[in-house]
Order: structure tokens, then C-alpha cells, then sequence
């Protein structure tokens, strides 16, 4: 019932990404604010009408993230080698994710992890960020980004030349 699907929203003061003016390399403090998982693991948000992550980090070192704004319907998971993946269904009506105030979505480790997000729109501001850097030798992961009706980055990180975006690399 759509009447009783939420919001749900991760708070914090979001990252401190920048990039390297000598390399173009992704630069990072580990902001101490983040809601995480161990390395390898899962870290998935899922149902609500709407996911806000305001300035909240959300990281899984070399894992896999899930963003899943899911009005109604179903969401079958998958369970392959402890990741969970998440298939779409034909009942599945889709909300929206926003990333504001520096928020990000970290998977980036010794393997590049893997994101996952599912929404109707999709929208990163302010200097909010999905990334996923591969630091190892083992292969990257793939990411997966389904917005329905638009995908909207905008905007940069006040005082910084971080802008909103979605990365991966190695």
C-alpha cells in the first residue's frame, strides 16, 4: 500500500573527496560518519516511496551497495557468493533516490565493488558522488544504474572542484 511506504533518509556532513591536480586521481579521507559494512559485504536500502541520503556516506569496501526506492511490488533478491543482488519485477513501481549535501556511495577497495540502484529519477547534487575505484590487480565489478525517468547530477561541493557524478575506474 503506497500509504504506508516511507522515506527513508541517511543523514551526516557528507565526504571529503577531491581529486589529484597532478594525476586526476580520486582522493579520499574515509569520512568517520559513514554507515558501512566489513569488506566483500552487502549494504543495501530498500522500499520507501523515497531514499534521501543527506551528506550520509554509505561504503562497502570492494562490496556492493543497493539503492532500491520501491513504492510497491516485489524485489527478488539473489544470493551468490554472500552479495545480494536485486532483480526487477514487472509489479515493481519505483521511487526516488536523491543524494544531496555531499552524500556518497562508496564500493571502491582492493577490488572495485559494485552499485546497484533502482528508481524512478535519480538525482546527485551538491557535490554528491557514487563511486568505485578499483586499488587492486583482481578485476572491477560492474554497476548498475536503472532510473526509469532521469538521472540528474548537478552541481558541485561548495568551496571545492568536487561536482556531483558518477565514477569508476582503477
Amino acid at each position: 500500500n503506497e500509504a504506508n511506504t516511507g522515506i527513508i533518509r541517511v543523514e551526516g556532513s557528507g565526504h571529503d573527496f577531491g581529486f589529484s591536480r597532478k594525476t586526476g586521481a580520486l582522493e579520499r579521507n574515509d569520512p568517520t560518519n559513514n554507515l558501512a559494512v566489513q569488506p566483500g559485504k552487502t549494504l543495501a536500502l530498500v522500499g520507501g516511496r523515497e531514499i534521501n541520503l543527506a551528506g550520509g556516506n554509505l561504503r562497502a569496501e570492494s562490496g556492493v551497495i543497493g539503492l532500491f526506492s520501491l513504492v510497491r511490488g516485489e524485489l527478488p533478491i539473489e544470493i551468490n557468493n554472500d552479495q545480494i543482488t536485486f532483480k526487477n519485477s514487472p509489479s515493481t513501481e519505483l521511487g526516488n533516490i536523491t543524494l544531496s549535501g555531499t552524500a556518497s556511495v562508496d564500493t571502491s577497495g582492493s577490488q572495485g565493488g559494485y552499485f546497484q540502484v533502482q528508481s524512478r529519477n535519480l538525482r546527485l547534487e551538491q557535490g554528491s558522488v557514487m563511486v568505485s575505484t578499483n586499488q587492486g590487480s583482481q578485476p572491477g565489478k560492474n554497476v548498475t544504474i536503472n532510473a526509469l525517468d532521469s538521472i540528474e547530477l548537478i552541481g558541485r561541493k561548495p568551496g571545492n572542484e568536487t561536482n556531483s557524478g558518477i565514477g569508476t575506474g582503477f
